[in-house]
Parts: structure tokens; sequence; C-alpha cells
């Protein structure tokens, strides 16, 4: 959902909600916390996250603001990123979670590498 061409914008930029969201995840021990920041961001935006790049001076809208600032608290509460944004990729596909969904791992990925080598 796009937020309203009206919507106010915060006077926020993305560098700014960046910067806060990577602080507030490294404090909280988040291993690679400017990625994951990034990432929940461009979600919080509906952006791809190479939007992001080279446009950090840009306003924030303010139901985006908020979202990624939920979105940061979550993740600081670790929670993982898959399951704040609802989906995963797994097998090159992207498969949408929910609470009645198991998350797939990286090494189910090789578990099923290993098995379609014994497959004919």
């Amino acid at each position: 959902m796009k937020p309203a061409m009206n919507a106010p914008a915060v006077n926020v930029s993305v560098r700014e909600l960046l910067s806060s969201g990577q602080l507030r995840l490294d404090r909280a021990g988040v291993e690679g916390a400017r990625r994951e920041a990034r990432l929940l961001l461009a979600a919080a935006m509906e952006r791809p996250w190479g939007d992001l790049v080279g446009r950090e001076e840009r306003s924030v809208m303010a139901d985006e603001a908020a979202r990624f600032e939920g979105f940061v608290a979550r993740r600081a509460a670790r929670e993982p990123v898959s399951r704040i944004l609802g989906r995963r990729e797994f097998w090159s596909l992207d498969f949408g979670l929910s609470a009645a969904t198991l998350d797939p791992r990286a090494d189910s990925e090789a578990l099923i590498e290993a098995v379609l080598e014994e497959v004919p």
C-alpha cells in the first residue's frame, strides 16, 4: 500500500533514519545493523533497497517513518527480518510467511542440493 500523495513528509531524511536505525540495532547486538536498517527502511517505504542508494537526503513520509520505527523495534527485540517483512527467499523463490508457517533456512537449501545430486 503506497502512502497517499498528500501524506505529510516527516522532517527527517533517509540518512537520519538509517543512522538512528543502525545505532539502535548495533546497541541491540544485531550483526549487519547497517544492512538490516536499509532493508527495513526500504520495506517501510515499499521500495527496493537499491532505491535508497544515493537518495539519502530524501524526506520520508510520516507513515513510512513510523512503520520503520516499528520494524527496528521488532528487530532490536531479535525478531528475524523475514518475520518482520512477512516473506523469505528460498531456492530463488519468494515465499510469504505467517505465524502458521516455518521460516525456510539456508541449511535447508543445502539439504535440497544434496538430495538433488543423488536423485537422477
